[in-house]
């Protein structure tokens, strides 16, 4: 029989080794790493309605919705090395990610909050979260954006300089430096607060003066909260199913182990008789 020279499984060995380092990094630089998890977090993937638990060392892809319950906190780095914070009761989706040449980043937020700390961008590329009512894109900053259950925007600038706009494009996009606090109604309002306590407003733009654009926005914030009610009632239905079959298992498995049990009995009755 043939053997395998030591130093040539050992190669043999390191190579596999790095192949299987090599995949797993592939697989993590084409969505969003998880670096830390903690409470009740969890993702659906696209075209599924099955919600799994996230987990240390998951990559998040391009489409995934990610649910947080009260208490959750998610702790995520993207391929191009931006690092997103969410914490407490949140609802967000991957709408965009290109992670290479001109590098692309979207998430949705229907609710809740995301901390936002973004590497210094190439040109082309960009980094943007968009929310029921307003859109905020950034370039290399660290930032803080919020959303309330009526869709209403707050976006804080910790450091660099965030353009926030309503979704609708009904106003002018404004300039929010460090320091600042821009607030985006429901209605497309767009204000912002200065650190002395000044405000803001962005200026309408002709389209919306004219009253074309101004209705948009509360019905683009009627559909996104019907996207995600839709989403939730699937869950919800999703959930209920998988409750019914595991009550149905175990109420199987309950009549199985009491058959069972009936058949030892009348054994050892025949046996005792004997």
């Amino acid at each position: 029989m043939n053997r395998l020279h030591p130093s040539k499984a050992m190669a043999g060995l390191l190579a596999a080794g790095l192949l299987a380092v090599l995949s797993g990094s592939a697989r993590a630089a084409d969505g969003l790493e998880v670096l830390a998890v903690s409470g009740a977090v969890r993702y659906r993937a696209p075209g599924s309605l099955e919600l799994k638990d996230v987990r240390k060392g998951d990559s998040l892809a391009k489409d995934v919705r990610i649910k947080l319950e009260k208490g959750g906190s998610l702790q995520l780095k993207s391929p191009m090395g931006d690092e997103l914070n969410l914490k407490d009761e949140g609802y967000l989706k991957l709408a965009e990610l290109v992670p290479q040449g001109a590098t692309q980043l979207r998430l949705d937020l229907f609710r809740g909050n995301v901390k936002s700390k973004v590497a210094e961008l190439k040109p082309g590329s960009f980094f943007e979260v968009k929310t029921p009512v307003a859109v905020a894109g950034v370039r290399g900053t660290v930032f803080e954006c919020q959303v309330a259950n009526d869709g209403a925007t707050m976006v804080a600038v910790e450091k660099g300089e965030v353009q926030v706009r309503d979704v609708e494009g009904a106003s002018e996009p404004v300039q929010v430096k460090q320091g600042e606090r821009a607030s985006v109604q429901a209605s497309g309002q767009v204000s912002v607060t200065s650190a002395d306590g000044g405000t803001r407003s962005a200026t309408t733009t002709a389209s919306a003066a004219s009253g074309a654009a101004t209705s948009a926005a509360p019905a683009a914030s009627a559909a996104e909260d019907l996207q995600e009610a839709l989403s939730e009632i699937s869950e919800a239905i999703v959930e209920q199913l998988q409750q019914k079959l595991d009550e149905q298992q175990v109420q199987k498995l309950e009549e199985a182990v009491k058959a069972q049990q009936q058949s030892l009995r009348i054994q050892v009755e025949i046996k005792d008789r004997e």
